[in-house]
């Protein structure tokens, strides 16, 4: 059995702190040379030897007959500053659009261009822009429509998976309350998203967050030198958080509330919401 360290011959193996080599490239004045001697039908050979290049890359360049060489890799535009300003301008006024209907909004506006919505979300992402689900309207939830959706039509029933506590409503404590009570108790859902404390501080959250993240704009869409897009606005994000977290006051999260109100007076008369 041939042993690990013998190796046939060839390339020898690089060592494991040993640099990748760049490509070796050909002077702009030797590619003259070469393009020079090829047209007057010299002989490459002797030329290969006195540069000291390979005969088939001498061979090579003087196949393309280009006194120039082409430019190696890089990445290329698709698509200019003008398409960027217009999908700026149409999130802009459409903060709600989809991808898909800013695609369409974009193609009414330049037919002559074709995108696809992953390109679309690269753009936006490129700019500081982020796509996130529409929440929708708490009095959309149990709409007819929304209810026939939830029908299973195979077992002809509603499921529900969730976890809860319940509580006893006929307990000897409450009933003695309540006949002691003049009040009248609307018994609200084990969960009720109308009313959820956690959400007032989500919304002064992320209200802080997108405010400190539009004021260092700059930043944002700067990336340093040794760091990745994804590390930079990793950073960020964490910075904002830090910020947003200690304004966070329960005078801002009156708007919250107000919202919820909206709601009460629908609840205590039993409606479908």
């Amino acid at each position: 059995m041939e042993d690990r360290d013998t190796r046939r011959p060839g390339r020898p193996r690089k060592a494991p702190d040993e640099q990748k080599k760049k490509y070796a490239r050909v002077s702009p004045v030797d590619r003259c040379r070469i393009i020079d001697v090829h047209r007057r039908g010299g002989d490459l050979k002797v030329l290969s030897e006195t540069l000291g290049i390979n005969i088939k890359t001498v061979r090579s360049i003087a196949a393309t007959d280009r006194d120039t060489a082409k430019t190696r890799g890089g990445s290329s535009k698709k698509f200019g500053p003008d398409v960027v300003d217009a999908l700026q301008q149409i999130v802009q006024e459409n903060p709600s659009f989809t991808l898909e209907q800013i695609k369409r909004a974009l193609k009414e506006e330049m037919p002559n261009i074709e995108v696809s919505t992953s390109t679309i979300d690269r753009l936006l992402d490129g700019h500081g822009y982020s796509v996130k689900l529409l929440t929708q309207r708490p009095v959309d939830r149990n709409r007819a429509d929304k209810c026939r959706e939830k029908f299973l039509s195979r077992n002809r029933e509603y499921r529900q998976c969730s976890c809860l506590t319940t509580h006893q409503r006929t307990a000897a404590p409450n009933r003695l309350s309540l006949a002691a009570s003049d009040h009248t108790v609307k018994w609200l859902p084990p969960y009720s998203p109308f009313f959820n404390p956690i959400e007032e501080l989500f919304s002064k959250f992320k209200a802080g967050v997108k405010g400190f993240l539009s004021e260092r704009r700059d930043d944002l869409l700067t990336t340093p030198g040794g760091i990745s897009k994804k590390e930079h606005r990793r950073a960020l994000l964490v910075e904002a958080a830090g910020r947003s977290m200690q304004h966070i006051q329960r005078v801002d999260c009156a708007a919250y509330d107000r919202h919820n109100y909206t709601f009460v007076q629908a609840a205590l008369d039993c409606l479908d919401m």
